[in-house]
């Protein structure tokens, strides 16, 4: 339906910004609280 596709439009525009902002120089754990950040932020605009 259509909030399956406006969903999957944030979650992919989050991802986006979150490998715009790797640069490859990122320890793991940075990569990590990166990938929360944007996970989190899902969630919030899902809901």
């Amino acid at each position: 339906m259509w909030w399956d596709e406006e969903r999957r439009k944030v979650e992919n525009k989050a991802l986006e910004r979150l490998d715009a902002q790797m640069t490859g120089l990122e320890s793991p754990q940075h990569k990590r609280f990166l990938r929360a950040e944007a996970e989190e932020e899902v969630q919030g605009k899902v809901v």
